[in-house]
């Protein structure tokens, strides 16, 4: 899981710090010592995890936990995480169900870079070709925003949470807690760059301009979507602030204020 906090995330502090809290207290057992399915239905604690649903011809899809790029049934039902494929794949399911219209039912605070841009283009081509919307009925932050930019509404609660628009990388630094204990790690790199973050190492202030960089590249591009399918959307409000629903109606995240996805669902269907 190191390596996945890593990453280049589009998500919201509190959406990283409720992961890392997960995956500190999860245990270590998989169902009866058995494989997880890799949609399995149910997480750990026993509770029925999100599904895509038909309402008709309407197709309500699911963008739950945060979000991450090929992740694993036990992932999914230890850490309640959600998977960018899972959402291409009720899109195609959807589709061979019959859906004429597409409604992303949003409940996350965001996840990796990695698989992300992918899946909002896929989201972007279904809606030049079909109704689409998205509902946020509690969380829809950073790829959560993301993925839903270019759907042809998108409706929230009053109360939802929603922005936090940019993107973060977090670089752990144990060097002087080492030192305290007399630990001293030696690193062996092919080059400058090779072992930049390693937790044993401070970084060098051309290794920290490359990470600020490499974050400010993938940031770009974000902003770069953001601005180009909800075009009232300002620079100023695209600075990592969240926004409850009302506020990001205001600021053109949202089109419409809706009570429920029941509401949702009908509006679209």
């Amino acid at each position: 899981m190191k390596s996945i906090l890593q990453h280049e995330l589009h998500i919201s502090p509190a959406g990283a710090q409720a992961l890392v809290w997960q995956v500190l207290q999860a245990g270590h057992e998989l169902s009866d010592g058995q494989p997880v399915a890799k949609r399995p239905d149910y997480d750990s604690n026993g509770d029925e995890l999100p599904k895509m649903t038909m309402h008709g011809n309407t197709a309500v899809i699911p963008i739950s936990g945060p979000l991450l790029h090929g992740a694993t049934g036990s992932e999914k039902r230890r850490f309640g995480v959600g998977s960018y494929e899972d959402v291409i794949e009720d899109i195609d399911t959807a589709k061979a169900k019959g859906a004429t219209a597409f409604l992303f039912n949003m409940s996350s605070p965001g996840g990796t870079a990695l698989g992300c841009p992918e899946t909002a283009q896929a989201i972007a081509d279904l809606s030049a070709t079909y109704p689409t919307a998205s509902f946020n009925g509690s969380v829809c932050c950073s790829a959560a925003e993301y993925l839903t930019a270019a759907v042809g509404i998108r409706m929230a609660s009053p109360s939802s949470i929603n922005g936090s628009i940019g993107t973060v990388m977090t670089v752990w630094n144990f060097e002087k807690m080492l030192e305290k204990f007399g630990v001293n790690v030696e690193i062996f790199a092919s080059g400058k760059f090779k072992a930049a973050g390693h937790p044993a190492k401070a970084l060098t202030d051309e290794q920290r301009d490359f990470f600020k960089g490499f974050v400010s590249h993938s940031a770009g591009e974000f902003k770069g979507w953001i601005s180009k399918h909800r075009t009232a959307v300002k620079a100023e409000s695209m600075e990592g602030q969240v926004f409850h629903g009302t506020e990001a109606f205001q600021r053109g995240f949202v089109d419409a204020l809706v009570p429920s996805l029941s509401t949702a669902i009908r509006l679209i269907s």
